[in-house]
C-alpha cells in the first residue's frame, strides 16, 4: 500500500481457537466450520505487542501472538 511499510511479521498458532468453530451451511448445504477471530496490535513503549481475541461460548478469550520484527 502506498505510504505504508512493513515494518513485523506475526506468527500464531490458530490451534486454540478450535473451541470456538462454529458449524455453517453453505447454500448448496454443505457443511463448513467459522471461527472469528481478532489480532490485537499495540503501539507503545519501545516494542509492539498482539494477542489474538476470540469469543468461545460467549467468554472472551486470548492466546499470543510473536512478533517477529522485520530487519532493514
Amino acid at each position: 500500500m502506498e505510504g505504508m511499510r512493513l515494518i513485523c511479521t506475526l506468527k500464531a498458532d490458530l490451534s486454540a481457537l478450535a473451541g470456538g468453530l462454529q458449524v455453517k451451511n453453505g447454500p448448496r448445504g454443505k457443511r463448513f466450520y467459522r471461527v472469528d477471530y481478532d489480532v490485537c496490535i499495540y503501539f507503545g513503549g519501545t516494542q509492539l505487542g498482539a494477542k489474538l481475541q476470540w469469543k468461545e461460548k460467549g467468554v472472551l478469550r486470548e492466546g499470543p501472538v510473536t512478533v517477529m520484527p522485520d530487519v532493514y
